[in-house]
């Protein structure tokens, strides 16, 4: 068993595309579409795993750990038999992809989808002014404790797509 969990989320079609093009990114956007869940179990440390992204540590009570664990339980769509629905593997790792529950859109992003997360968990945000990575994180930073500044490393390159995780041991 891994020590740690990455959760994101997106859209089904961008997110599982290894090189989106620009329709399927318009597509993304503009309309509503089906959403993922990305799961990546790993061990070892968060800073070595992500050598090249922004990180943010948010300390959780118990019960706020709980109500994010939840919040993230029901997004994913459940089959017949009440068990998540597996799409494949994953982008990277040991990772693999299930079907969401819930729809993307220009106004409901991977950042606002974890600002909604962390909220739940009683974090300080407010989720529609998270529609962009850079939103999403200058908010958690008034709140959380930056561990890896996206700054210190050159040509980044985060784009308003790029999906933030909520990562957390187990």
């Amino acid at each position: 068993m891994s020590k740690f969990l990455e959760v994101g989320w997106g859209d089904r079609d961008y997110y599982q595309t290894p090189d989106p093009h620009w329709g399927i990114t318009l597509k993304a956007a503009l309309l509503p579409t089906e959403s993922v869940l990305h799961i990546v179990a790993f061990d070892g440390s968060v800073l070595a795993y992500f050598p090249h992204s922004e990180i943010i540590e948010i300390q959780l009570s118990e019960p706020g750990f709980e109500r994010l664990s939840r919040h993230i339980s029901a997004s994913f769509a459940k089959g017949a038999a009440g068990k998540n629905i597996p799409l494949g593997p994953g982008l990277y790792g040991v990772s693999q992809m299930y079907l969401s529950t819930e729809t993307y859109h220009l106004f409901n992003t991977c950042n606002v989808w974890t600002a909604r997360a962390i909220k739940e968990a009683g974090c300080p945000i407010t989720p529609a002014l998270t529609i962009t990575v850079d939103s999403l994180m200058s908010r958690a930073r008034s709140f959380g404790r930056l561990i890896q500044s996206i700054s210190t490393m050159p040509d980044s390159g985060a784009q308003w797509g790029d999906n933030p995780a909520v990562s957390g041991q187990k």
